[in-house]
């Protein structure tokens, strides 16, 4: 190899050396530079949306606390006349709630579908519902199925714990 390097010209000699530092410097862009800024840009990726989820269940645990000094403190202020139906459709629309559809299970319990309502009103509609008017949560389906955090399906099952 060396002498085959000694015998090129002095213009090739000079040729072959330039490309080699250019395939050296080449490779160390494409073996060291590249991987390495590629993983600081996905760790940025990475590190933004882990503050995002952060900020989310800050916000759940302030809803959650709220939720916790608000407990116990209200009383049932349901009369008598008012149907377990009227009162959970009075409270989802004060609570901004949307339900899609009821289905009555005799007069005391009603299943209640609610499409793409915010977690966090669901929560204080249930709180609302027990603590105000002593419905109480039977069972529940909750699902995320769209791209919207926070945003969920829900299937609740109510029962009237006044009667």
């Amino acid at each position: 190899m060396k002498s085959w390097f000694q015998s090129l010209a002095p213009r090739e000699r000079v040729l072959v050396i330039a490309c080699g530092i250019v395939v050296t410097v080449f490779l160390l862009y494409q073996l060291i530079w590249m991987p390495t800024v590629g993983s600081v840009d996905k760790l940025k990726t990475q590190i933004s949306e882990e503050k995002k989820e952060l900020e989310w269940f800050k916000e759940q645990l302030a809803l959650v606390k709220a939720l916790e000094k608000a407990g116990g403190s209200q009383s049932t202020q349901r009369s008598s006349s008012m149907s377990l139906q009227t009162v959970i459709n009075t409270t989802a629309k004060q609570q901004q709630v949307e339900l899609e559809r009821f289905q009555s299970s005799g007069d005391d319990e009603i299943t209640v579908w609610v499409n793409e309502a915010p977690f966090d009103k669901l929560l204080m509609w249930l709180q609302v519902l027990e603590q105000r008017y002593g419905v109480v949560l039977s069972s529940a389906t909750i699902s995320n199925e769209g791209e919207k955090p926070g945003i969920a399906k829900v299937r609740i099952r109510l029962k009237d714990s006044v009667q």
